[in-house]
């Protein structure tokens, strides 16, 4: 699995293209401290988080500002003797994150696992889970997340009841893309001896249908 090495900058990759500093005229000899680049990074995709310009080969920086967004062969022109060459070794690079509401653990464990937030619909998501347990036949538990019901054509959640179509034997446990529920199959709710006459604990909710059933859907603090 590729690391992915973040680039923690002041100044977004939006307006790197006005940081640009001009180079020596013709036959002027550079002067390191105002020509050649402090840090040259190449060597992965870089993203740049610009529509226009989305990765490039490398980038080149100094006095803290970019001064080349661009590619390999113009960065190298600024490869003086005090520069330090960064290879990403196949890497990725990303501007700095500015987290507004993101669980960066969870979405990389998703991505580590069964990954739901592109399923289009219910039924493709019980196809996805029952490829998952196929695939992986001795996996004691089946652990999922990223399931959004909101843009799904049978404009309901998922039950206990559908995923008791993919196993009764085995656990099955898929979060949702909020980490605010979670739908869960017959056998781990057993496994959980969660029944229909189980309270909602505080600031929690156990899930039940008209008939009183529990449906599978477990709520914050019930989870």
């Amino acid at each position: 699995m590729r690391f992915v090495i973040q680039l923690i900058a002041a100044i977004a990759f939006s307006t790197l293209a006005q940081a640009q500093e001009q180079q020596p005229a013709q036959g002027e000899v550079p002067n390191a401290q105002t020509f050649f680049a402090d840090t040259i990074i190449h060597g992965g995709p870089i993203y740049t988080a610009d529509d226009n310009n989305p990765t490039v080969e490398a980038i080149a920086i100094r006095n803290g500002r970019f001064i080349h967004v661009g590619n390999i062969t113009e960065a190298q022109l600024l490869n003086g003797p005090e520069t330090t060459v960064i290879s990403l070794e196949g890497a990725a690079l990303f501007p700095g994150f500015t987290d507004s509401h993101v669980h960066l653990a969870g979405i990389g464990q998703r991505a580590l696992s069964l990954n739901l937030g592109d399923i289009p619909s219910l039924s493709a998501l019980k196809e996805a889970v029952t490829m998952w347990k196929h695939n992986h036949p001795d996996d004691p538990l089946i652990l999922a997340g990223g399931w959004d019901e909101t843009h799904w054509p049978e404009k309901r959640t998922p039950s206990k009841w559908d995923l008791d179509d993919i196993s009764n034997n085995v656990p099955i446990l898929l979060t949702r893309t909020d980490g605010h529920a979670l739908v869960a199959n017959s056998k781990a709710l057993a496994l959980a001896g969660i029944t229909s006459k189980t309270k909602s604990p505080y600031g929690g909710a156990i899930l039940k249908n008209a008939l009183g059933e529990i449906t599978g859907v477990l709520v914050d603090k019930a989870k």
